[in-house]
């Protein structure tokens, strides 16, 4: 832990800012006494191996038997904060919540990324009862193909780009808010008028830019999907048929071994009633 600190955590990149009313000496004086001590170190490369790209279809359930409904998360990756496809990306999602909102209503739909100095995970969460998890995640996969192939209006381009300057401009209205902006531009080298030029930065994307990033962002080629379900072993959720309407990838051999290798797993612990395991039991094949 020492070593950790010593060689990560230096004064190099930090910033502190001061938000509010506060008189200039006082701060300074108040922020040598403290941190005054706080050797800069030289800088340590930016070598963390990025995150592997999902290639296929992922399937992992978990058993939760408190959850009153399925729970289910549909992922892959998203491109870094200071990628130039980020701010279209961004409108992307906001985009696709709609659209998936108003087709599925009732399923409390999340569409979100983070953007980070890595690649970072871009989601779609949402719920829905046990027998109607599956259906839903393969129209939520359906929806996301149509999507991208299809054109973005230019309504729906200037709604979302509208919502995200007036909440940017919102988060501007607190202390905390104007910290997390802040450090956010030292963080990902945003540039020190990221404040004044982020609306311009927004609406300078286009109708194209916004499909083309679509397409090469969500669910290019693989996606995990992660399940929570009450009471997973002794519902239908997890049966041949359920499994085939997933479209898991490879050949129908492929297809066909992985569903029994499921349906033995399943057999082989559960062949009458569920076992008491522990409430929470993630596996995956």
């Amino acid at each position: 832990m020492r070593y950790f600190y010593r060689r990560y955590v230096s004064p190099n990149t930090s910033s502190l800012v001061i938000a509010g009313s506060a008189p200039p000496a006082l701060v300074q004086q108040k922020a040598a006494r403290i941190w005054g001590v706080w050797v800069r170190r030289d800088e340590v490369p930016f070598t963390f191996l990025p995150p592997r790209t999902p290639s296929s279809r992922s399937v992992v359930f978990e058993d939760d038997r408190d959850s009153p409904a399925a729970q289910f998360v549909l992922g892959n990756l998203w491109p870094r904060r200071d990628e130039p496809g980020y701010h279209a990306g961004a409108l992307a999602t906001r985009i696709l919540q709609e659209r998936l909102t108003r087709a599925l209503p009732t399923s409390l739909l999340t569409v979100a990324a983070e953007g980070r100095r890595l690649q970072g995970p871009f989601y779609v969460q949402g719920q829905a009862a046990a027998e109607q998890a599956l259906s839903e995640i393969k129209k939520i996969l359906d929806m996301a193909e149509e999507f991208k192939g299809s054109a973005v209006s230019p309504d729906e381009l200037a709604g979302a780009q509208t919502s995200w300057i007036e909440e940017f401009r919102k988060s501007l209205s607190s202390s905390e808010g104007i910290c997390d902006v802040l450090l956010d531009a030292e963080l990902y080298r945003l540039g020190t008028n990221y404040i004044a030029t982020f609306a311009d930065l927004v609406k300078r994307n286009s109708v194209e830019s916004v499909k083309e990033t679509a397409k090469e962002w969500i669910f290019p080629g693989g996606v995990l999907i992660t399940f929570v379900v009450p009471l997973l072993f002794s519902s239908p959720v997890l049966n041949r048929s359920a499994l085939s309407k997933l479209r898991l990838e490879g050949t129908k051999g492929q297809r066909e071994s992985l569903i029994k290798v499921g349906d033995a797993f399943i057999t082989k612990l559960f062949p009458f009633t569920p076992l008491p395991l522990c409430p929470r039991c993630p596996f995956s094949f």
